[in-house]
C-alpha cells in the first residue's frame, strides 16, 4: 500500500524588523515626496478655495445645490493656471455683479495676485439659450416624457459645452483651464440666471432673468 509521506517542513519566512529610526526615515522620505508633488507646476495649478458673489439674487435651494456641487468638484479636481506665473494653488473669488464677470485670484495665503474683469456681453446669447433650454427641460420633467427629456438634456449639455468653451477662450490670455474646469465655472456663473425657473410655487418656470 502506498504510504503517505509527511510534508517537509517549510522554512520560516524572515520578517522585516523596522526600528523607530527606520520608520522616521520612511516618514521623512514620504514628506519630501509629497512636497515635490506639490511643487510641480502641474500639481500646484489648481483651486483650493472658491467664493461666489452674485447680484441680489437669492438662489433657490435646487440652484444653490447645483452651484455647491460645481464648487465641490472644482476643489476636488481642477486645472487653473495663471499665464506666466506659478503661485498655485489659488483662491478664486468670482463675482457676477452688474454687467461684468470678475475673477479675483489670490494665492494660498489669500494675497491677491490678479483681478480679471470681463464684460457679460459675449455671454448674453449663450446664457439666454441655456436658460430657455433649462426651462424646456423643467417643463418636460413635469410631463414625464422620458424621450423628450433625454433629447432636451442632450441639447442642454451641448449649449453648456459651448458656453464653457467660450469662457475658456475668453480667459485664455490670462488664465488657462481645461474643459471640465470651465464647465464647472460656467455652472456657477449662470446660476443666478436660472433662479427664475424655480420661482413659481407651482413648480412651473417663472419670469426669465435680465438677459432674456
Amino acid at each position: 500500500m502506498p504510504t503517505t509521506e509527511d510534508p517537509k517542513p517549510q522554512p520560516e519566512r524572515s520578517r522585516a524588523v523596522f526600528s523607530n529610526e527606520d520608520f522616521e526615515l520612511i516618514r521623512v522620505a514620504i514628506r519630501h515626496y509629497m512636497q515635490e508633488l506639490r511643487d510641480r507646476p502641474s500639481e500646484r495649478n489648481h483651486l483650493c478655495d472658491v467664493q461666489v458673489e452674485h447680484d441680489e439674487s437669492r438662489l433657490n435651494p435646487a440652484v444653490l445645490q447645483e452651484q455647491s456641487l460645481a464648487i465641490e468638484d472644482l476643489l476636488e479636481t481642477s486645472r487653473f493656471e495663471l499665464v506666466g506665473r506659478n503661485h498655485g494653488p489659488y483662491r478664486l473669488k468670482l463675482s457676477t455683479r452688474g454687467s461684468r464677470l470678475s475673477l479675483h485670484v489670490a494665492n494660498e495665503e489669500n494675497v491677491l495676485i490678479v483681478s480679471h474683469i470681463m464684460s457679460f456681453t459675449p455671454f448674453k446669447d449663450i446664457i439666454c439659450e441655456y436658460v430657455m433650454i433649462c426651462e424646456a427641460h423643467l417643463r418636460a420633467s413635469m410631463t414625464g416624457d422620458p424621450y423628450r427629456i433625454e433629447s432636451i438634456d442632450m441639447g442642454r449639455r451641448a449649449i453648456h459645452n459651448t458656453g464653457s468653451e467660450l469662457l475658456q477662450q475668453r480667459l485664455s490670455s490670462r488664465i488657462k483651464t481645461d474643459l471640465d474646469t470651465a464647465r464647472r465655472l460656467f455652472t456657477v456663473i449662470v446660476a443666478p440666471y436660472t433662479v427664475s425657473l424655480f420661482a413659481s410655487d407651482s413648480g412651473a418656470p417663472g419670469q426669465r432673468g435680465r438677459f432674456c
